[in-house]
Formats: C-alpha cells, structure tokens, sequence
C-alpha cells in the first residue's frame, strides 16, 4: 500500500490487510463468492477494489474495513485486472468479456464502456499525467483517451500475445514483451513502434521501465533479465538465474543508491535481487529464500526499503532490502 506499513492480499475469496511493522492480519474483507482474481488500492489508499472469477468488483472501505459498494452491471467472466486512476476517484477494470469498464469509486456508478476493446483486456495502465489508459489486447496494445474514454490509437506489431507493457515515467513512451520473445519500444503520440529490442530466446514475462526512463528491464522464460538503453537500443546487462522468470519488479533507491530489480522464477520461490555496484555494472546481488512454492505476487514499499510477497504456499514474506 502506498503508507508503505500495510499490505492487501487476496487468498481465495478473502481479502486480507496486513500490518507489516508487527506482521499481523489486522481485518478480512469478506463477501466475494468466487476466487479474486484482482485486488488495487486507491493512490490515498482509502479505498480497495478487487474482481473476482464470476465478473463481480467491490470497492472497500479500508479505514471502516466494509464494502462500500457491489458495482452493477459489471462483468461476465472472469475480471483480470482493476487499476484506479491516478487521481482515485475512478477504476479501470478489465475483463474475460472483452470490455474495459470505467466506475465513480465515490457513487458506483458506471460511467463508461470504454470502446475499442474486442478481446480480453489483461494488461491495464493509467498514465500518471491524466491523459491515457493502456491496455494490451492479443497481439495489440491500445491507447484510450482517459478523459472521455475514446479509442485513440492502436500500437501494432507484436505477433504474439502481448503478456506485459509499461508506460515511461513521463508517459512519452511504453514498452511491451510477448509471448514471441520479442520486446518493444513505442511512441505514444505517434504509434510508431520506434524499435523491437530482441535477445530473449523464449517467451518474454515482464518488462519494466527503470525510474530515470533512460533504461527498460526486461525478464523471460529463457531464465534471463536483460537491461535495454532506449536511446542506443542497447543490450547493457544480461543477467542469467538459471531459471525460468515470470515476474519483474523495479525497487526504487530509498537506502541503496541506485534502484534494484526482482525477479520471481515459475518453478522455486526463489527471488532474486540484481543491481548495479560502484562501477555501474550489473549483476545478481543477493538470492531471497523462503518461500516453498512458486511467488505469485510482489510488491515493493514506496520507499524502497523493503519487498512484499506472496506465494502458493500461503505465506506472506516481508524481506529488507536495505539490510
């Protein structure tokens, strides 16, 4: 969560709020009816809203620990993924019925069918400037207006399923990875995919903008995280862990001075911890160990001092990444 000393989990239809000072379960947010597929916080983090497999969104009261609307008219199968606008007072949520629906998180009210969207939506981001919302459908990613929910623009390229896609920290470009291998640099304004950073042998997981937004990282199947220059188009950092990866996480500074990345292999609950040492280099700089099964999720603290995750195994693990 963004006060960095709490964290929301979802472990079959329960939602759980954790105290991570005392690692304690302070409530349970219950009333789903099936699995929850999708969980957000609110920017204030007032508010959470969560989708689960039968199409259902509830946003929640976290200080009164209630529920505080059930939204009608919501989706059919399953909702992939909820992301709330920079501003908080809207979500985006994205589904298996191939719509992306816009909600008031203050009424419940449905305030749009975002148009555009024919496919399943499972890649939703908000640009932190007001202006867009991107989603990844198939092989495409699309570009909507967020201010008046219209379609603005289709990126096209890819000739796979897009499985991830990140926007620049000044919003002026996003890159994308598929299940083609492939990773790639795009123009926002324009559409113009500006070039295909290749490298990766199997499907590409996760792709990540490093905070400066001179740097992507990208992670794959093939075991390896890579680290692109996106002016030069250079590969700068190839990173083996010997282990097939599908999640990537950038850390911000906070106590190290420089960020760091994490990355979740399929098939251990290992983590792993790459940064850069004083002569700029990258590298693998500490293996995190505990969980027993696969890591379903992370997340980092605002501040970059410390790592949340949650495995298969039920456990939740908080790790101090300034140790």
């Amino acid at each position: 969560m963004p006060d960095g000393a709490h964290a929301l989990t979802a472990q079959g239809i329960d939602i759980h709020v954790w105290d991570l000072r005392i690692g304690t379960c302070t409530a349970t947010l219950r009333g789903h009816r099936a699995v929850v597929m999708s969980l957000a916080v609110t920017p204030d983090a007032s508010l959470a809203v969560s989708g689960d497999y039968q199409g259902q969104v509830r946003v929640w009261d976290l200080a009164l620990g209630t529920c505080r609307f059930v939204l009608q008219g919501t989706h059919t199968p399953a909702v992939l993924t909820v992301t709330p606008s920079p501003c908080g007072s809207r979500v985006f949520t994205g589904s298996l019925d191939e719509s992306i629906r816009v909600w008031d998180v203050r009424s419940g009210d449905r305030l749009a069918l975002m148009p555009g969207h024919e496919r399943a939506s499972h890649v939703l981001q908000a640009s932190s400037d007001r202006k867009y919302i991107l989603s990844a459908c198939e092989q495409d990613l699309l570009v909507s207006d967020m201010k008046n929910y219209s379609f603005v623009r289709d990126l096209k390229g890819h000739t796979n399923t897009v499985v991830a896609a990140d926007l620049s920290p000044d919003n002026r470009m996003a890159v994308s990875g598929s299940y083609g291998s492939d990773v790639r640099l795009w123009d926002i304004a324009s559409g113009r995919c500006i070039t295909a950073l290749e490298g990766h042998a199997q499907p590409v997981t996760s792709v990540v903008f490093l905070p400066s937004g001179a740097q992507v990282a990208s992670c794959s199947m093939d075991g390896t995280v890579r680290v692109w220059d996106v002016h030069t188009w250079a590969c700068v950092a190839v990173m083996d862990s010997k282990s097939c990866l599908h999640q990537l996480v950038v850390v911000a500074a906070g106590p190290r001075p420089h960020p760091c990345l994490v990355s979740a292999a399929v098939d251990s609950g290992e983590l792993r911890v790459y940064g850069v040492d004083a002569s700029g280099m990258w590298g693998c700089r500490a293996v995190l160990r505990g969980h027993t099964a696969k890591v379903r999720c992370m997340a980092a603290t605002s501040g970059g001092r410390y790592l949340v995750s949650g495995g298969e195994d039920g456990g939740l693990r908080v790790w101090d990444l300034g140790a």
